[in-house]
């Protein structure tokens, strides 16, 4: 945490980590502990259980494709 002092205002206070930060540090530790590392039953719940819209279908669909196209370069450069 940052701390600023300016004058008679206030000390100001702000994060010294950005939110997404926290937030895909706060996401593995939880992979890890509910679902010992796996994400699939977790993906496999929040799909089947949620009713998710078709943009954010879409939005998952464009995520996996966009990794195996990561992983796909990634392989073909060994």
């Amino acid at each position: 945490m940052d701390r600023t002092k300016v004058g008679k205002l206030p000390t100001r206070y702000s994060a010294t980590i950005a939110p997404d930060q926290v937030r895909e540090t706060q996401l593995d530790h939880f992979v890890e502990r509910v679902v010992w590392g796996s994400v699939v039953p977790l993906v496999a719940h929040l799909v089947q259980g949620a009713k998710l819209t078709p943009g954010e279908l879409a939005e998952l669909k464009k995520l996996i494709r966009s990794e195996e196209k990561r992983q796909k370069q990634v392989n073909e450069e060994r």
